[in-house]
Parts: structure tokens; sequence; C-alpha cells
């Protein structure tokens, strides 16, 4: 059974920038598809390997703790906009109050934005959702503003 609302998804990102988004370095994810999404989203580290190396050798994490994240949402994040990126053929979702979870819920994650389907997914939803309810180290709903999107109206009507 499931907890959480309808309109939760989770976007799957590579290892390296989920920890950049996670850590604050990072206030865009960048994309070449446009979104009107806004609002709090799941992170879910992707499989991908290409990031390692930067993970290892200028961010100081181990090769075991990379692995312990990978195919996991370790945290949450709210998209306040969507404008074109310098980058030609780009999109900028601007991003703010990035959080960390306690611990990874592993669970196969997709392209895009997506919602869970499977038992795993619900399961990893479920908890994410309560860690953000309950503001277990997850304050990305407090840092929303009032008037910026219908999840913020919904989280203040419902905790």
């Amino acid at each position: 059974m499931k907890n959480y609302p309808d309109w939760l998804r989770a976007l799957s990102i590579k290892p390296l920038y989920a920890w950049q988004i996670l850590q604050g370095y990072k206030l865009e994810e960048y994309r070449t598809w446009k979104t009107n999404r806004r609002g709090i989203f799941l992170i879910h580290v992707s499989s991908s390997k290409d990031t390692d190396d930067v993970l290892i050798e200028d961010c100081g994490l181990q090769l075991a703790d990379i692995d312990r994240i990978r195919g996991s949402i370790i945290g949450a994040s709210t998209i306040t906009d969507c404008q074109p990126s310098e980058n030609e053929g780009e999109w900028a979702f601007s991003l703010m109050g990035a959080v960390t979870f306690p611990e990874p819920l592993k669970c196969k994650g997709k392209l895009n934005f997506w919602q869970a389907r499977t038992d795993n997914q619900i399961a990893a939803f479920n908890k994410a959702w309560s860690a953000i309810a309950l503001g277990a180290s997850c304050t990305a709903y407090r840092k929303a503003q009032s008037g910026i999107n219908l999840e913020y109206s919904y989280l203040k009507s419902h905790l």
C-alpha cells in the first residue's frame, strides 16, 4: 500500500551530479527536454559508472560508498523553474532545498521523471515520503515558497 501522493516522481541522475545536488554545489540539472513540473522530486542515483573517477579523486568518496548509493533513492530536491540553458538544445531545471535521506533506498530507476510501479519502487517511495513528511533530515518542503506549486500546498495541508 502506498502512503505518498500521486504526484510524487523520481529522477535518475548520474552519481556525481546527484552528489553535487545534495551537497548544494549543483543548483541546476540539465536535460535535453523541458519540464513543466515544479515542486519536490526524489533523487535516484543511476547505475552509471562514468563519473566514479571524479567522485573518488575530487570528492574523496570510496568506491564502496558509491556502490552503496548506486541504484538508490538518496534524497529529494525542489524544482522551482525550467529555462533554456546556455547550451543549445538543453534545459536547466532550477533546484533548491536539496536534502539527503538517512539511508539509500534501493530500487530500479527509469528515464525521465518516473513514478513507482514495482513493489520495490513503491516501498522506496513510501520510505522517502515518510522521511519528507516526518522531517527526518529533510527540509525541502519547508524551504519551498507557499505560492510555488500544488505539491507544497498539499504538504502544508497534510502535515
